[in-house]
């Protein structure tokens, strides 16, 4: 893991995404380059291995508040009660881009707010009960299906890149399998 933050999706230091991505990388012979590059060359490289992936990265917050004393904290436990209209409109992206498939989400809460967001709250309080926590979840398969635009859309509950809930390995083969 690179050890800047370097002004890209999840580069900070205490999030595991880019390690596990970057193993993946690195078995398709494409590492991402080591500690010793400036921040933009990480950055331009993750960038690079998410286009040649086909993948894409937003987040699901337009902007946010932390508690008083958690400015840097990376738990979504520590942002404050939402405001309408500060979450990503994902039905307008979906919309506005046809070829995404899938929506993969890197925390419970992360998918909560995004559905919500998409006027579908039943479905995030309904998969809030059944699925939350629950380590017996094949997370591998989508926890839903959503229609937007005329076409179905898959969700999916990647691990938390705080790397607490699972090991290294586990996370490693769950986020090759949904996202490659």
């Amino acid at each position: 893991m690179h050890k800047l933050d370097f002004k890209f999706f999840y580069g900070s230091g205490h999030n595991n995404m880019w390690l596990w991505l970057n193993e993946i990388a690195a078995g398709q012979g494409r590492a991402l380059p080591n500690d010793d590059a400036s921040a933009h060359e990480y950055g331009e490289a993750a960038r690079a291995f998410l286009r040649q992936n086909g993948l894409w990265i937003k987040d699901v917050l337009q902007t946010y508040r932390r508690k008083a004393g958690r400015d840097c904290s990376s738990s979504d436990d520590d942002i404050v009660r939402l405001l309408p209209g500060e979450c990503t409109n994902f039905v307008e992206v979906l919309v506005q881009h046809p070829s995404i498939e899938a929506l993969a989400f890197t925390s419970h809460r992360a998918s909560e707010w995004s559905l919500m967001a998409m006027g579908q709250p039943v479905r995030s309080s309904a998969y809030r009960r059944v699925g939350r926590n629950d380590r017996a979840m094949d997370r591998t398969l989508p926890f839903d299906r959503i229609e937007v635009g005329g076409r179905e859309i898959k969700l999916f509950l990647l691990p938390s890149p705080s790397g607490r809930a699972i090991s290294h390995s586990e996370a490693i083969t769950i986020y090759r399998t949904i996202l490659f």
